[in-house]
């Protein structure tokens, strides 16, 4: 009996001497795979060491079971003290394409161990205190560490699905370059969240996704590395053509299979270094909240407080709610967009700079990602889209640091599979020292560049030619050496632009175009000190491509006048009436005073009389109801223009309209035609312009020639 006894406490003790050894081999037969246990305690492990057949090296210093913890409504929980997993992506790709390459027997018993787990995870919670992921080369050049603080795992089953829970007080992941010369990472995430997953007949149908203050960190490197990663794969891998499935039916998207998906999260904010040789800027991104549901096929996103602004320089973007909506339908897919405010500062050398960084740094590695498979083709649903914006308003920067404001109370675009609209009310653009909230078209304050009260735009997208309906209700133009200094500069910066992105040649399309409006009006100051404004009703216009153009208006009234306010009454330039010289009033007729003094006198005070009244009241210049020009491409080189008129004619003409007139021209002509310095010779036979005046009323001329002519 004592040797009995001797022979079991001998055992007993070598067993437990060498648990460590003989767990290792337990656990390694059973998982399959490496496993070092380094002591064992009461429901406790310690120093584990595994090796998965991935590749991937897991250390965990701790590793012991609760009974009934707090943390859990579980029985058991699995505790992990400190988990660290290392591994590189050369190792995993070697491991998946092995795996792919095993009988169908060994992944069948895989997936029989990942049941058997999947059921017991339904009896015992996980809780990890802090977990590190150590990745090598996961991009060229690049590690990734993240680290993961309280993870707590938690799985429910039913009859019919699998509920996961997941929550975590501190999520983190960095990218970074391994042999960086600075201390800055590549990519910076840290987060808290709460994730819910519903599973039923092993698919995903219940996604809740909750998170808490996250914060992004991201760099213009990334985009390199990818870049890098994109180009060694490219070279690395041949072309593989991709085969259809037979069915014809394309695998659906992550998205579609849910039946219901809720992500959460609040102040939100997301950081993007860009580098432009020795030149660094910070694009700030924050959203106060964000909401994402999912109901059966629509899925309608909630932003509030969305701001994006570049650090330091006058960049931004703000708009207190959006709101994008997703829905499936039997038509087509609806997509919706609607926000109630959008605020907005713009300067053109941070847009200019930002462009060239994308089209460097990001478009590099996106534009490659967005190119679609050419074996495939791409079928789908057509696409129905809205997008509604109220209160929109933009301050905008020139390269002269010369600001302007465009403010606009409703903005809306709607796609159909035959017509695309877009509608605009009471649209303004001014400079910042001019009061847009009471802008009204009668009403016309110096600095107001574009006015339109109502405007609806049509084109239809199913015929072969395109063609345009622009309705306008009020347009208002003012045109200035300011705004045409402001256009030089940004079509001077958009042609650079045009001509170092461009690398087909741009095919011409013809376009046909019908305009109505109700009202116009165009002003042109010159030197701000006068102007001359065009009034005209019921105008209408209609282009039939590039080789006729007609226009009709009525109503039409040239006034000129000096600037002398802080604003113009266009009803007052309506209803200007045509100038009646003074009556001379000297006692003796012009042609028997035979004094040259009296006669200097009394021309001085017609000329003052003159000046008076055209400082007082502004000059009618061009008045008919009815007036019609057309324009035609008879052949390349001879083209025709004709102006008729249904009507009286008036005209006057005079110096001062004539200086308005060519500084006008000099203007237009500096703004729109490119500079001919350089060009080489001019062509041989340039294009002939031939006009005809056509009406069968009568014309009255008036001219006023100079003070001193003779």
């Amino acid at each position: 009996m004592f040797l009995i006894l001797a022979v079991f406490v001998l055992i007993l003790w070598g067993l437990l001497r060498n648990i460590g050894i003989i767990s290792s081999w337990l656990l390694s037969t059973v998982l399959r795979c490496p496993l070092e246990v380094g002591s064992v305690g009461w429901c406790r492990l310690s120093d584990v060491r595994l090796r998965l057949p991935s590749g991937l090296l897991v250390h965990v210093d701790v590793c012991q079971i609760q009974l009934f913890s707090t943390l859990v409504s579980k029985p058991l929980l699995l505790s992990l003290g400190d988990v660290r997993v290392e591994g590189d992506t050369h190792s995993l790709a070697q491991a998946s394409s092995t795996a792919g390459r095993k009988p169908s027997n060994v992944s069948i018993a895989k997936r029989s161990i990942v049941s058997r787990v999947v059921q017991m995870v339904q009896y015992c919670g996980l809780y990890i205190n802090r977990g590190h992921l150590v990745l090598l080369d996961a991009l060229p050049g690049c590690m990734i560490h993240v680290t993961v603080d309280e993870l707590l795992v938690e799985a429910f089953r039913s009859r019919e699905s699998w509920q996961l829970e997941v929550s975590c007080r501190l999520a983190r992941g960095k990218a970074m370059l391994r042999r960086a010369t600075t201390g800055h990472s590549l990519l910076d995430v840290a987060l808290q969240f709460r994730l819910s997953l519903d599973v039923a007949g092993g698919r995903l149908i219940n996604v809740r996704f909750r998170i808490e203050d996250p914060t992004v960190d991201l760099s213009s490197g990334v985009f390199a590395a990818l870049e890098k990663q994109t180009s060694s794969s490219e070279s690395s891998s041949p072309s593989e053509e991709v085969i259809p499935p037979a069915n014809g039916q394309q695998t659906s998207s992550f998205i579609a299979d849910l039946s219901d998906l809720s992500i959460e999260t609040n102040n939100c904010l997301i950081k993007y270094n860009g580098a432009i040789a020795q030149e660094s800027r910070t694009m700030i991104l924050s959203v106060r909240g964000l909401s994402v549901l999912k109901d059966g096929g629509k899925v309608q996103a909630r932003i509030a407080g969305l701001t994006i602004e570049d650090q330091g320089q006058r960049f931004s973007i703000r708009t207190s709610l959006l709101v994008l909506s997703h829905e499936i339908r039997t038509a087509g897919v609806n997509v919706q967009i609607s926000s109630d405010s959008v605020q907005t500062k713009l300067s053109v050398q941070d847009l200019v700079w930002w462009k060239i960084h994308a089209d460097e740094c990001i478009m590099s590695v996106v534009g490659k990602a967005m190119v679609p498979s050419k074996s495939v083709p791409q079928r789908g649903l057509p696409t129905l889209f809205a997008v509604e914006l109220a209160s929109i308003s933009c301050d905008l920067v020139d390269l002269d640091s010369f600001q302007s404001t465009l403010s606009v109370q409703f903005f809306s675009i709607t796609k159909t599979m035959e017509v695309l609209e877009i509608g605009v009310d009471c649209l303004c653009i001014s400079a910042p020292y001019v009061n847009t909230a009471d802008a009204t078209f009668e009403r016309h304050q110096w600095g107001q560049s574009v006015f339109i009260g109502a405007a609806l735009v049509q084109c239809r997208l199913n015929e072969a030619t395109r063609g345009f309906i622009i309705g306008i209700d009020d347009c208002k133009l003012e045109w200035s050496d300011k705004l045409a200094e402001q256009i030089k500069q940004l079509s001077s910066v958009m042609s650079t632009n045009a001509s170092n992105n461009q690398n087909t040649p741009l095919v011409a399309k013809t376009v046909n175009i019908r305009l109505n409006m109700k009202r116009a009006a165009v002003i042109s100051v010159v030197k701000e000190s006068s102007y001359l404004a065009l009034l005209c009703d019921e105008v209408e216009a209609e282009c039939d491509g590039s080789r006729s153009f007609a226009i009709s208006a009525q109503h039409a009234r040239i006034v000129s006048a000096p600037v002398h306010e802080t604003f113009v009454d266009l009803l007052v330039l309506r209803n200007t009436s045509k100038f009646v010289p003074p009556v001379d009033r000297g006692s003796d007729a012009p042609w028997r005073c035979w004094n040259q003094a009296k006669n200097d006198a009394r021309k001085n005070m017609r000329a003052a009389a003159w000046d008076e009244q055209r400082v007082n009241r502004p000059q009618l210049c061009f008045e008919t109801d009815v007036l019609c020009v057309t324009f035609e491409v008879v052949n390349p080189a001879i083209s025709n223009v004709t102006c008729s008129s249904g009507s009286l004619v008036y005209l006057v003409w005079s110096p001062l309209l004539h200086r308005i007139l060519y500084h006008m021209g000099q203007v237009i002509a500096s703004t729109f035609l490119p500079s001919k310095a350089g060009k080489g010779s001019p062509r041989k036979s340039p294009r002939q312009l031939q006009y005809r005046l056509l009406t069968n009323h009568a014309i009255e001329l008036v001219l006023e020639l100079p003070r001193h002519h003779r």
